[in-house]
Parts: C-alpha cells; sequence; structure tokens
C-alpha cells in the first residue's frame, strides 16, 4: 500500500544507507548529513525530496552519462518516478569539483515523459544557469550527443533566465524536435561555419525546429564575422527583433527592425540573411538588408569594409583622418562569397552619405586634402568620394575627387582629381612635400611664388604600390611673384607650368624682373635634371632697389642678362650672367666703368634652398665666395687678384688679395664711416664688412698716396684691430667707433707726406665727431723730414678737439707742444702752443737739409702758431702767430750764390757784390755769433719783425721789416757795424725756416768791427732771395766803446 517516510541521518554514508531508505538512483553514494521525505506506493517508491549536506558524493543523472564526482554538494534535491519516466529538479545547489572551487551553478529541472507511441519527451528547465558552468558539465546531463558537440563549438557564456527546452528522445542519440523559450543575458559563443559569433546579447527567444522569433535588448554587444570584416563589430546598444526558420537545410534569419550605436555610428537595417548549405565554397550566406545611419565617424569606416576589398579598406584607414557624417545608406544583397559584386558576381552593395570636415591623406607622401565637404558613395566595386568644397593648405579646391573603379583589383588603383584655386605659395609648398621634389619637382627647393593661380592635378595611385605613383598637373600664373634663391624676384608672371611624374615644362613664362619684361622656359632634362632659362635686362633704378642709396646712385644705363637655375635630386644651381654692357658706374676703382665698356660678371649660387647654400661671384679680377648664415646674414670672402680658394668663410665680409690702387677717399665718400650714434641706430646688414688682408701698390687716403701697403685688420663689434705694413706706415692699429671713436696706434714708423690733393669733404669731420687719438711712432716723418719719436694726445671735448700733447723727440732736439682745432664759421682753426729747444743747431738745420750751412749752436723756439684746417694741414703759406727766437754760440758756413736762397740772403753774402764798399772778404767765408734773439710775428707766412739783433765777434747786427716766405721775397732794413782788423772774418745772417713743419724762422747777420772802429752801414734789401735788390742808404753810428756801453741801443734809436 501507499506510505510515507522520513529520516535524517548524520555522517551517514550513502552506499550503505541505500540498503535501509528509498534514495534516488541518481545519487549513488556519498558521506554526509541526509534528510529525506519519501512516498512509496507498494514496493515502488513514488516520490523523494532530499536535503544533501555531503562529501565525496557520486551521482549520474541517466545511465548514458557519466558519473558525477564531487567533492563536496549541498541541495535540496527531488525526484519523482512515472511510468516510463522521471523528474529531477534541484534547489539552492552548490558543490565543488574535486581540486576545484566552488560552483553555484543555478537551478534545474530535468524529465522524461512517454507519450504513447510517440518518442518520449525530454525537457530542461533552468532560472540563472551559468551557461559557461553548464558546458563544462554537459558530458554529465542525459543531452543528445550532436547537441553535446555544438555546445563545444559554441562554447557558450552568460546566464539563462526562466527557460526550458525539450525535445524528443528517438533512442538514437538524435533530436527529432525541439522546442526553446527563456530569456538569456550577456549571451556569448564562438562563431561556428555561417553563423557569426556574438557577445554581450540579452533577450528573449522562442521556438521550435521549424522556426521562432528573438528579441534582443543588449548593451556592450558584438558580432564576431571574422570570414567578413577583420574585428568584431562592437555596439553600445543593440536592439532587434526578428525571426529565424528552417527552409529545407537552409537557415533564414529576418530582421523586422533593428538598431545600434557605438563611438562609430548610430543608425538602423532591417532584411534578412540566408545559409547556403548548398554552397562548395562554404558561403558565409546569402544577405539582403537596408540600412541608415545618422551620425557616423569618417576615420572608422575601414573597420565596415569587408575582408574582400583589404587593399581598399587599408588605403581607408590610413587615408581618411578626419571627417563625420551626418547621413548614411547602405544595402546589401547577394551572396557573401561572391563579394564585392559586379562583373561577373551578382549582387549589390552599395554605401552612400555625406561627409563634413573631413581630411583625406590619400598618400602618405602628399599633402592631404582638408575640410573636405561632400559625398561618398561605395557602389559595388566602384568608390569615389567627391569634395564639393575642400582645401590643400590655405587654398580652396573647387573640385576633388578620389575614385577607384574596381575595389577587387589586386592592387586597386586610386584616381585623384582637383582643381585648385590656389596661390604659388601654396603650388609650391604642395609640390616641395611631395615625393616630386626629389625629381622635377626639385626646382621649389629655389623657387618661392606668391600671389594667385589655378592647379590643376592628376594623380593615379596603385594602393599599396607607393613608388608607382602617376602624376600629371599644371599650374596657370594669374600674375604671381616668383623668385628664387630670394635673388630674383619675377613679377606679374603669367604662363603655365606642366609636370608630370617624369618632368616638369614650361615653354615661355612672362613677367618683369627689376621693372623689366623678362621671360622664363623650364624644362627637364634627359638626364632628370630641371633647368630653368630666364633672359631679361635691369637698369640703374631697378638695382637700387637691392644696393644702398650711395651705390645706386653711381650707376647709370642699363644691362641684359641671363639666368640658368638647373634643380636636380642631389642640390640645385644658380647661375647669373651679365657683360654689364650699357651700365655706367662712376664709383671708385676696381668696380667703375663705362657704359660701353664689357665685364662679364657671373653670379654662382649652389646648394639653392639648402642649409649648405653657397656663392660665388666671378668679374675680371674680383672674385668672391658667400654662404648663408644665421638670421639671413652671410658670411663671405672677396679676393682681388686670383679666384678665391683657401682663405675660409668667416663671420661676415673678408677682403683678400692684392689691388693695384685704391682710393679710400673716394670708397669713403661714397659709402662713408658709420659711427658713434649713427653706427649704434644703424640697421643690420646682410653683410658687413669685418675683415681684411690686403696687399695695395697704392693707396690713396686724406689726399695723400701710401705705397705698398699691407693691411690686416679684424672687426669684432665696434672696433677694427689689426697692423698696417709699408714704407710710410708700419704698426699695430686699434680703432673703436664707440661714441665719437678712439685710435690707438704704436708705428714702428709713420710719414705724412705732402698732399697730393685736398682732403675730401666727406673726410672732413664736424669738431664733435673727430676722434680720440692716443698715437706713437718711433720713427716720425712729415713732409720728406726725418722729425723723430712722435707721441700725440687728443680728446675731443665740448665744441673743441683738444690736443693734450703733440711731442717730437730726436736726441739733440725736443718739440713739445699743446692746443686743439675747432670749427670757425664754414672753417676750422688749428692753435698750436710750441716749444722747441736744441743742443745742436746743426743737427736740427740738417733734418730740414741746410746742415751744410750752419756749423754749430744751441737755441730755443717759443710761440703760439696758428693756421686754417686740421692740424694737419700745416701750411706757411697760411700760418699765423707770434715766437721768440733765442740761439747761442753758432757759426753760419760759406753759401754758394743762389744755394741757399734766403739763407745766402741773410747771411750777407749778397752785400759784397752790390755795395758800394767790398765786403767780399768779410762775408765770404761764414760768421760766427755769440748770441741770436729776437720777436717775429707771422701773417699767411710772412714773417715780421723790428728788434732782431744778432751779435758776433765781426760786427753786430739788426734787422727790421718782412719776409715773404711763399713769395721767397723780403723787405728789410739792416744796419751793420763791421770791425775791420788783422785777418777778415766773415759773418752771415741766420735765416729763419719752418721749424719741424710749424714756423720759419728769419736771421740777420750783425757784424762787429774788433778793432773797436766805429763804422757802420744801413741797406735796403728787397726783391727775390735769388736776386735781391741791395741799397745803401746811409752810414752807421759809432762804434761801440768802453765810453759808449749801450751802442746796440742807440744804433736801434737811429733805426
Amino acid at each position: 500500500g501507499a506510505g510515507e517516510a522520513f529520516a535524517e541521518t548524520r555522517n551517514a554514508d550513502l552506499a550503505r544507507l541505500r540498503a535501509h531508505l528509498p534514495l534516488p538512483e541518481t545519487l549513488r553514494s556519498g558521506v554526509g548529513s541526509v534528510r529525506v521525505w519519501a512516498q512509496f506506493d507498494g514496493d515502488a517508491v513514488r516520490e523523494v525530496v532530499a536535503d544533501l549536506n555531503m562529501r565525496d558524493a557520486v551521482g549520474q543523472l541517466a545511465s548514458d552519462t557519466l558519473p558525477l564526482e564531487l567533492a563536496s554538494i549541498s541541495a535540496r534535491a527531488s525526484y519523482s518516478a512515472e511510468r516510463g519516466g522521471f523528474t529531477f529538479a534541484t534547489e539552492g545547489l552548490k558543490f565543488r569539483l574535486a581540486g576545484g572551487p566552488e560552483i553555484l551553478p543555478g537551478n534545474f529541472t530535468i524529465s522524461r515523459t512517454l507519450r504513447g507511441e510517440k518518442p518520449a519527451r525530454l525537457e530542461v528547465k533552468a532560472d540563472g544557469i551559468d551557461l559557461k558552468i553548464a558546458a563544462t558539465l554537459i558530458d554529465y546531463f542525459p543531452v543528445p550527443r550532436d547537441v553535446k558537440g555544438q555546445v563545444q563549438r559554441f562554447a557558450p557564456r552568460g546566464r539563462i533566465l526562466d527557460a526550458s527546452l525539450t525535445w524528443d528522445d528517438a533512442g538514437a542519440a538524435q533530436a527529432r524536435a525541439y522546442a526553446v523559450k527563456g530569456r538569456f543575458q550577456d549571451l556569448t559563443a564562438n562563431r561556428v561555419d555561417a553563423i557569426p559569433g556574438f557577445s554581450g546579447l540579452t533577450g528573449r527567444i522562442e521556438g521550435t525546429e521549424s522556426g521562432g522569433t528573438l528579441e534582443l535588448a543588449s548593451r556592450n554587444a558584438s558580432l564576431q564575422m571574422d570570414r567578413i570584416f577583420r574585428a568584431p563589430l562592437a555596439m553600445d546598444t543593440l536592439e532587434a527583433r526578428g525571426s529565424w526558420k528552417h527552409v529545407g537545410k537552409a537557415l533564414e534569419v529576418t530582421i523586422a527592425e533593428a538598431s545600434f550605436a557605438n563611438p562609430d555610428a548610430e543608425g538602423g537595417f532591417a532584411g534578412t540573411w540566408r545559409s547556403l548549405p548548398e554552397s562548395k565554397e562554404g558561403s558565409p550566406g546569402f544577405v539582403d538588408i537596408k540600412g541608415h545611419l545618422t551620425r557616423a565617424n569618417a576615420r572608422a569606416v575601414a573597420n565596415y569594409m569587408p575582408n574582400r576589398v583589404s587593399s581598399t579598406r587599408d588605403w581607408l584607414d590610413r587615408s581618411i583622418e578626419e571627417g563625420t557624417s551626418p547621413r548614411v545608406a547602405f544595402e546589401l544583397k547577394g551572396d557573401l562569397w561572391q563579394f564585392p559584386f559586379g562583373g561577373d558576381s551578382p549582387g549589390r552593395f552599395l554605401v552612400e552619405g555625406d561627409i563634413r570636415g573631413g581630411r583625406l591623406k590619400y598618400h602618405p607622401d602628399w599633402p592631404s586634402v582638408d575640410n573636405v565637404n561632400g559625398t561618398f558613395r561605395f557602389e559595388n566595386r566602384r568608390m569615389e568620394i567627391a569634395a564639393s568644397q575642400a582645401s590643400i593648405f590655405a587654398s580652396r579646391a573647387a573640385r576633388v575627387t578620389a575614385v577607384i573603379e574596381d575595389l577587387a583589383v589586386r592592387p586597386a588603383v586610386l584616381t585623384l582629381l582637383a582643381d585648385i584655386d590656389t596661390s604659388g605659395g601654396d603650388t609650391v609648398r604642395f609640390l616641395r612635400e611631395s615625393p616630386l621634389v626629389k625629381g622635377p619637382g626639385a626646382f621649389t627647393r629655389a623657387v618661392a611664388i606668391e600671389g594667385p593661380g589655378k592647379l590643376h592635378l592628376q594623380l593615379i595611385y596603385p594602393l599599396g604600390a607607393t613608388d608607382l605613383v602617376r602624376v600629371a598637373g599644371d599650374y596657370t600664373f594669374s600674375g604671381a611673384t616668383a623668385s628664387v634663391a630670394k635673388t630674383l624676384a619675377m613679377r606679374d608672371v603669367h604662363g603655365k607650368l606642366s609636370f608630370t611624374h617624369r618632368g616638369v615644362t614650361a615653354p615661355e613664362i612672362t613677367g618683369t624682373l627689376f621693372g623689366k619684361p623678362a621671360t622664363l622656359a623650364m624644362a627637364t632634362q634627359p638626364d632628370g635634371q630641371v633647368v630653368t632659362q630666364i633672359e631679361g635686362s635691369i637698369d640703374s633704378a631697378g638695382l637700387g632697389t637691392y644696393l644702398a642709396p650711395t651705390l645706386a646712385a653711381k650707376l647709370e644705363g642699363s644691362t641684359a642678362w641671363k639666368a640658368k637655375l638647373t634643380s636636380g635630386r642631389q642640390a640645385n644651381e644658380l647661375v647669373i650672367t651679365s657683360d654689364l654692357k650699357g651700365l655706367a658706374s662712376s664709383l671708385p676703382a676696381p668696380l667703375g666703368k663705362a657704359a660701353g665698356d664689357e665685364r662679364p660678371a657671373t653670379f654662382t649660387i649652389a646648394a639653392v634652398g639648402t642649409e649648405n647654400e653657397a656663392s660665388t661671384l666671378s668679374m675680371g679680377s674680383i672674385h668672391g665666395r658667400f654662404a648663408r648664415a644665421a638670421n639671413d646674414r652671410w658670411n663671405a670672402a672677396l679676393r682681388f687678384g686670383a679666384p678665391v680658394a683657401a682663405e675660409p668663410l668667416r663671420e661676415g665680409l673678408w677682403l683678400y688679395g692684392e689691388l693695384a690702387s685704391l682710393d679710400i677717399d673716394a670708397w669713403q665718400s661714397t659709402f662713408g664711416t658709420p659711427r658713434g650714434a649713427m653706427a649704434r641706430e644703424a640697421p643690420p646688414q646682410a653683410i658687413e664688412l669685418r675683415g681684411v688682408d690686403l696687399k695695395i701698390r697704392r693707396a690713396h687716403y686724406w689726399g695723400r698716396d701710401f705705397a705698398d701697403m699691407h693691411a690686416v685688420l679684424s672687426r669684432n663689434s665696434s672696433r677694427w684691430k689689426g697692423r698696417l705694413d709699408g714704407p710710410t706706415v708700419a704698426g699695430d692699429v686699434d680703432w673703436n667707433w664707440e661714441g665719437k671713436g678712439r685710435l690707438l696706434a704704436r708705428f714702428e714708423r709713420l710719414a705724412i707726406t705732402e698732399s697730393a690733393s685736398p682732403a675730401p669733404d666727406a673726410a672732413r669731420a664736424e669738431v664733435s665727431d673727430l676722434p680720440a687719438l692716443d698715437v706713437t711712432a718711433k720713427k716720425f716723418d712729415f713732409r720728406g723730414k726725418s722729425l723723430g719719436e712722435l707721441d700725440l694726445k687728443a680728446e675731443p671735448a665740448g665744441e673743441e678737439w683738444r690736443i693734450d700733447k703733440l711731442d717730437i723727440v730726436t736726441p739733440h732736439t725736443k718739440f713739445t707742444s699743446t692746443g686743439g682745432w675747432r670749427r670757425t664759421g664754414t672753417g676750422s682753426l688749428t692753435t698750436l702752443g710750441v716749444k722747441v729747444e736744441s743742443s745742436d743747431l746743426n743737427a736740427l738745420m740738417a733734418q730740414f737739409g741746410y746742415g751744410e750751412y750752419l756749423k754749430r749752436g744751441a737755441g730755443s723756439l717759443e710761440g703760439t702758431l696758428v693756421w686754417p684746417g686740421h692740424p694737419h694741414e700745416f701750411a706757411v703759406a697760411n700760418l699765423a702767430g707770434t715766437f721768440k727766437v733765442d740761439a747761442r754760440r753758432g757759426q753760419f758756413a760759406k753759401i754758394e750764390p743762389g744755394a741757399g736762397k734766403i739763407l745766402g740772403l741773410l747771411s750777407l753774402q749778397s752785400l759784397p757784390r752790390r755795395a758800394l764798399l767790398d765786403f767780399r772778404d768779410v762775408f765770404s767765408a761764414g760768421f760766427a755769433f755769440e748770441r741770436m734773439h729776437g720777436d717775429v710775428k707771422v701773417a699767411r707766412g710772412v714773417l715780421l719783425t723790428d728788434n732782431f739783433e744778432i751779435d758776433g765777434s765781426s760786427a753786430f747786427v739788426t734787422m727790421k721789416g718782412e719776409v715773404s716766405i711763399p713769395q721767397e721775397t723780403q723787405t728789410l732794413t739792416m744796419h751793420v757795424v763791421p770791425e775791420i782788423g788783422e785777418g777778415l772774418a766773415l759773418a752771415a745772417t741766420l735765416v729763419g725756416t719752418p721749424v719741424l713743419g710749424l714756423s720759419t724762422l728769419l736771421v740777420t747777420k750783425l757784424l762787429r768791427n774788433p778793432f773797436g772802429k766805429a763804422v757802420a752801414y744801413e741797406y735796403q734789401v728787397t726783391g727775390s732771395w735769388d736776386n735781391p735788390q741791395v741799397v745803401r742808404t746811409s752810414a752807421g753810428p759809432p762804434p761801440r766803446t768802453a765810453a759808449n756801453p749801450e751802442l746796440p741801443a742807440a744804433r736801434t734809436q737811429q733805426q
């Protein structure tokens, strides 16, 4: 009969307990606590409910499943027997496999029901089942083998909620019919054959072996279709409603509606997919879907291109760098195995839409197309991107299209067409930043173009084959300016320049250069180099744009010129040539020329537009090298004579070589010399003179010629320092032009010659601009006279240039002076306070060529001398001032007639020939004196005195009147008191002469009677020095005696 039982045991062994309790056959063994409720129907157990907490348990759900060995298990398990079937269920199941973690697989129920003649029905219900765990336990469940195989292939993961699966137990381990229903969460499965893999799907499913329905509401889902796409299609959201059905052996899936969104796009689609099990190629299936996007990131378009167009997909991945699409429509219909469609592959593939703010980097080595606004269209095997608006650099593109006619060709070929309203600068930059710069576009390294123009470009690019790009284009000039190496600037340029990947050509481009018409022709040569020929002319006004105004003012006329620019892969070279005929230059030598003279000149710039840019100049005997330095400045070496060879390119401009002559006065007049504030305010020059190493056979400076000069000078900031060597100048100089300037010079020798011409106006500085001087010379010559050692120190002081020291010293004479130089209205004036002291008048006179006329003596001169002009412009004819003369114990030598000029006159040797009394024996042999002194005034080179006396042993002489040194004449009154005794003595006058180039002293002779006999004579001397006219006018006073000691005063009164 029927009945119920309850039992509970602790640490029981199920194998032993089975002999006493009706435990389910599914629980074979185990040790632990058990509570069992059982219902009996006769001898059979109808229902069992057990609470288990076991260890080392073994269970088996069916005779054809594997035993499940558990290290531990706890759950409520129920089992009910039915005729020919059973139901087994769990609640709160937890278990741990041997050596594994604890597992909570969820709740499930398994049942088997007999259906008369039909196969038994098996049903599994599950809630909260972790599919990953369930899949690992599939072999322990009574599931058909084909289902187990599919589970292993799909490897499902996720959770099953409130789901059921039923199928028929056909007895042959094959599922003949099934039904499924339930919900799933984060469902994931591998791709199997044509069925895509997926992850993160959440939704509901209901269906049978014939078909069913599916609803999705997923977050962070993805589809794995690696046979079609290179990467999973990830979606932040995916919502869909669809169904499936089996049509014969094929599976057909219909998506009634679907929507998705991710960072790349947002949109929806609908359509069908059908498997093609009969396909020999293993086709991914037949698809027929249509959809749209309301938002798309153009950069991600490659992610949605199929593998069959991998080369195009890779190009899209590299090329579309920016852009969005507010509208995209797509359509796909056909056998996916035959994609891309077209030609012999029936089907339809279409993706078309708008693009905004795009950037197309169509080739890795070419400039991109930016700010693209337009459309794109992928239709079967053809792709086209058409921009109605775009830009390249700052230029606006009127039309840009990128077309691939056949996406299936390997490699696919891209054709880019562009019409651009551009500028010359953008066009040059475009070519310079493209591979053409290594070939036909190499000329752009040396060329700059500014101004409007139009560029038409065609580029044919086999995708992936970057070295096989073919290019064709032309640029139309519309009044642009083209310049080469910042040297030639061609304006108002018109014409067309055409180029390909092989070469460039421009048969005739016109414009103006230097304000004159010019033509340009360009062509690629057989060796790959591009040769540009430019012809034109230039006049003095055009040169004025490039030269300093002082230089340009010296040029007149015009001349023709030619330029040749050779551009290649390695470097560019510009050569400018002209014979300069027609251009006159009044610049000083060596740059002066007449208009009709030819003087071939060549200017060459190598490596144009590179860091190694270097230039050379050749113009007759003038040669130069130039190289660009930092901040648009230049370093240069200019050599006169032989070409520039080993001279290094130092900072700034350096002059080398030899010149036959150099007129420094003329060059100073042309350029001037910046100094003081002018130098500080002068703008930086592109090239500045920084040094010279010149040999000059004749240098003309300040109206004087300096022969065989060698100057080695270098400039640092405001200082010139170096050495001068020549016959007239030798020593070290240091010139600093800061402020009013300062010259420090230490000469071994310095000679100031007579001016061949007056110093030029440009060399006559204002008093405020005269520099400070600190000059010494061990050997100083002035106008051919060797004067001794020079020591000169001078400073500008207010409105005066003060001479603090002007000393000239010899072993026998010392000349000292101080003074100054200042402006006086339109002229200037030099004033010197001088003092001369000599211990040997013979040696002093010898310095001036009169040593043979004066044998001995000592003396001094002291006074003030004034002359117009600069100190070095001393001239006796302009001299003024006063001075005192005092000489002692000297003797005049015999002077031949005419030889001593004024000395012969003043020695009174002219008197014996012309006076009534014959003094020939008295004056012809020479005259010794004890003292000679007097005061002298100077005015315009004329010496005036009224108290000059000479006291000698043979006579006493007084003199008054004047002597004109410039005219070499005199008007003198002489009083001579001779003494005639045994042995006649000669007395001669002492003539004044320029002392140290500053003054001339007139000396007259006085004769004394050694016997004390008073005989005096008066003479009037006029005429020239060479032919004086002597007239005796009266007798002299009585002789000087002891009773008349004031004779000289008396004589003076008689005058």
